[in-house]
């Protein structure tokens, strides 16, 4: 967050990603190399190559995360009939999170950071019934053990 507030309101995300976007100085490296979605045992398998890019005493998480678009829904909407609108599609919905809401504790930012070596995970996350696979993204995030701040995202689509 800023101003000491670690939570950042939701009108200043677009702010805020576009800032670290323009700082071009990743703390940390993700790469998504595969998806498998295993029917068999329902769930999206994720392999994940990652490492600390600056060295540091911070400890980082990695979480899985899964979005749906296309979501037709009621929305409320106080300028329609009824108040709302039936069949709004609402996108990127969040769908829920592999590793509770923080994540995996994974390394440490003094972890290997000068060899060109990344570390290999693989996360996994049970499927829902009501999701259409189809329409669902996932996102590998990293985010700082101290403050919880995200500081490397990647997503691709299932």
């Amino acid at each position: 967050g800023s101003d000491g507030n670690p939570y950042l309101p939701y009108a200043q995300w677009t702010d805020r990603v576009n800032a670290l976007i323009s700082e071009n100085n990743p703390e940390v490296y993700i790469s998504i190399e595969n998806i498998t979605v295993d029917q068999a045992n329902q769930e999206i398998v994720v392999d994940v190559f990652a490492k600390p890019l600056i060295p540091s005493q911070e400890r980082y998480l990695i979480n899985l995360s899964v979005t749906e678009s296309g979501i037709a829904e009621a929305q409320k909407n106080s300028s329609s009939p009824g108040g709302q609108i039936l069949d709004y599609v609402h996108n990127h919905v969040f769908r829920g999170s592999a590793y509770g809401p923080w994540g995996l504790d994974i390394f440490r930012g003094d972890d290997d950071v000068r060899s060109d070596k990344a570390i290999w995970y693989k996360l996994k996350m049970d499927i829902n019934s009501e999701w259409n696979l189809e329409n669902c993204e996932i996102l590998v995030f990293i985010s700082k053990l101290s403050n919880r701040e995200v500081v490397q995202v990647e997503e691709a689509h299932l």
